[in-house]
């Protein structure tokens, strides 16, 4: 069965280990004259190297290894045994770098690079390095894509969403489940429409949540399984304000960079 694996132990930076996610930058130097000033905390930068030491058996060498960052600061490059298999450039945004053709049987060294020494390059403490999670994906031929599930409100009267699935092989079926795990609806299909009577929709005062079970099937068999949480809201916005299901929505605070 395709995995899913936590990958943010046993990491080394500058000879010792780590556990991610991990703020480089705060161990770099600083200088009063330095180009961020103090919106960068006086930091002048730097280059960051990541290492990590992994294994790979026999019956998994030909198998599709692909390593899902959720974010490097910044203008990462992804090496495994020294040989290069993704990069990242802008440093809020998630990558994927993928192992084919570099994976091999037995130790596997996985290096990581990123660069901050370009001053100023914001407005804020960025921070450095790897500072989010990082996942080990372990697939066959036969697998949904990393961010293969998109799921959309299409309608809030009634409440309908949409769950596109992209993946390679097999057939897919999703099971939509209420907060207390009931199956509510079930289909398969790879673009599939959900009408969802008497569901609850979100808000920020009624977070209210489901999950679409995605299961891909190869000759009966269930191949890989994702769960992924949703709300049904329907957002616009205009010269009058924020709207949340049609009503007017104050914004109190907002999201500040990294938070």
């Amino acid at each position: 069965m395709n995995k899913k694996l936590s990958f943010h132990d046993n990491w080394t930076y500058e000879g010792r280990q780590i556990t991610l996610p991990h703020d480089a930058m705060l161990e770099s130097r600083r200088d009063a004259d330095a180009p961020c000033k103090g919106a960068g905390a006086f930091f002048t930068g730097g280059h960051y190297i990541y290492e990590k030491n992994f294994q790979v058996l026999t019956e998994d060498v030909k198998k599709h290894y692909a390593f899902y960052f959720e974010g490097v600061y910044k203008n990462a490059e992804v090496y495994l045994n020294d040989q290069k298999i993704g990069q990242g450039g802008y440093g809020y945004l998630p990558f994927t770098a993928c192992a084919d053709g570099a994976l091999q049987e037995g130790e596997n060294h996985l290096r990581v690079e990123a660069d901050t020494k370009d001053q100023p390059d914001s407005r804020w403490y960025s921070g450095g390095g790897i500072y989010r999670p990082v996942w080990l994906y372990i697939q066959d031929d036969v697998k949904i894509e990393i961010n293969g599930i998109k799921i959309r409100t299409l309608s809030i009267a009634p409440p309908k969403i949409s769950v596109r699935t992209e993946h390679q092989g097999g057939e897919v079926q999703v099971e939509i489940l209420d907060q207390e795990g009931n199956v509510l609806e079930t289909q398969k299909g790879d673009d599939l429409t959900f009408t969802l009577d008497g569901a609850k929709l979100w808000d920020a005062k009624n977070p209210n949540l489901y999950t679409a079970r995605v299961k891909l099937l190869d000759a009966g068999k269930i191949k890989e399984e994702r769960k992924v949480p949703f709300g049904i809201r329907q957002i616009s916005w205009s010269a009058k304000g924020l709207f949340i299901n049609g009503k007017n929505t104050k914004l109190k605070g907002g999201c500040l960079h990294h938070d």
